[in-house]
């Protein structure tokens, strides 16, 4: 498990559950868990997402925390969901380095200029940025239970209509079994009686 992984390299593990079952498994196997927000994928809102984004930003930036790191479901497909550990911060940028720039404007590509400046622009962007991700993990984690759901439920009819088939068969059988016995004993009857 990831978790005592993290604890056997030294690190000291907060953890904010969201959902019933999540925080009913800590809770059960005696972690403590900093924050518990229950019922929030049933009824989930733009809104959930700002206020969790909001209160991770603050851990993180009270320096209670190196990282912030999100494990949940993450919906593939229909067929697939799969367990996903995703950073959320620091945030890791996904874009060319500052020497691939230097080079691309060596190259006679264009240089950008960022009015009021990149750094500002930078700080403006980054909690819309946190808040995206929260809801997208979130929306994720919600698609992805609604799945299982389905599947779970799609399963449960399969079964039940596999139950329905078998039993029909069996009283069928048992039916046929009852006839054929008061047939014989209504033959018996008749050929006693014609001796």
């Amino acid at each position: 498990m990831y978790y005592r992984e993290l604890v056997e390299r030294g690190e000291t593990v907060l953890l904010i559950t969201v959902g019933t079952k999540a925080s009913r498994y800590f809770s059960k196997r005696n972690l403590a868990v900093k924050t518990a927000h229950n019922g929030m994928i049933s009824r989930l809102q733009f809104g959930d997402a700002e206020r969790l984004a909001a209160e991770l930003l603050e851990i993180y930036l009270s320096e209670e925390v190196k990282g912030i790191e999100f494990a949940f479901q993450e919906f593939v497909s229909a067929s697939k969901q799969q367990f996903t550990i995703r950073r959320l911060l620091p945030v890791e940028p996904q874009w060319q380095t500052a020497d691939a720039t230097q080079e691309d404007v060596a190259d006679g590509k264009p240089e950008y200029i960022f009015e009021p400046g990149a750094e500002t622009i930078f700080l403006a962007l980054l909690p819309r940025l946190i808040i995206g991700a929260v809801y997208q993990v979130l929306l994720q984690s919600m698609a992805a239970e609604q799945v299982s759901r389905m599947v779970a439920m799609d399963m449960a009819t399969r079964n039940a209509s596999d139950m329905i088939r078998s039993l029909t068969l069996l009283l069928n059988k048992m039916r046929q079994a009852f006839i054929t016995k008061e047939l014989l004993e209504i033959i018996t009857a008749t050929e006693a009686l014609n001796k």
